[in-house]
């Protein structure tokens, strides 16, 4: 499952680029996008996203005075030009303060806290989420997998190979966006254009190219780096003199 991202901005150039940084970054999705904070509430309300970034000077009420009004799923992140609200925004329990403009890295760190702090889905739930049902082969045939056994997707032109951790290579003419939105997010990450990997399976990561326990070695694309050690953050033990 994805992470829903709401944006409330009244100025349009912001607006665009925080929702090119969502569009960017596997594991979300643009719940929608508001200039007006009472529309924006009514449609949070209505389909509660999982983030809801807030500038502050907004009409009618402030930005802060909504963080205040959302649902309780929903976790604030304020996204603004003014230094000096910090400690009230804080006072509300916003998960991070952003100051326009601020980079996509800065946009992740926002990310990581969320990742921290956010409780794993369990109950019956979690169980669906490690079973899929795949149509394979010519005859339509269905076939279980479980999905602790998928080591990596790799896309091919009109089919994607699921590759098991018993050796096994299974075709389907599913689209790697196909399994990607259906895999648990917690698990698997697309580092590719054309491969989605189980960070269960990872071996040995170095630069841009994972090892994965089948030894397959799994090339980690340009565009996909930054958000893949983003995901990789909270997993990472380092001593204290190494770490950023």
């Amino acid at each position: 499952m994805k992470t829903t991202v709401y944006i409330v901005d009244d100025e349009p150039h912001a607006l665009e680029i925080l929702a090119g940084y969502i569009r960017r970054t596997p594991g979300l999705e643009l719940a929608g996008t508001a200039t007006e904070p009472l529309q924006a509430l009514a449609e949070i309300r209505r389909d509660p996203p999982d983030l809801a970034f807030l500038d502050i000077d907004l009409p009618v009420i402030t930005g802060l005075e909504l963080a205040g009004m959302l649902p309780a799923r929903t976790r604030a992140v304020i996204s603004t030009s003014y230094r000096e609200y910090g400690p009230e925004a804080f006072d509300h329990e916003v998960l991070d303060y952003l100051l326009k403009p601020y980079a996509y890295e800065r946009f992740l760190a926002a990310l990581r806290k969320f990742d921290a702090q956010r409780t794993p889905d369990t109950g019956p739930s979690g169980e669906t989420d490690q079973l899929l049902l795949l149509k394979t082969g010519t005859k339509g045939k269905l076939r279980k997998i479980d999905t602790t056994a998928i080591v990596c997707i790799e896309g091919a032109q009109n089919y994607v190979r699921l590759h098991l951790a018993d050796g096994e290579a299974l075709l389907t003419n599913l689209t790697l966006q196909d399994l990607q939105e259906r895999l648990p997010a917690a698990h698997f990450f697309r580092v590719h254009k054309s491969f989605i990997i189980n960070l269960r399976r990872i071996r040995t990561f170095e630069q841009r190219r994972v090892l994965l326990d089948n030894q397959q070695d799994v090339p980690v694309g340009r565009s996909y780096q930054a958000a893949f050690q983003h995901r990789l953050a909270p997993l990472l033990l380092l001593p204290k003199k190494d770490r950023s």
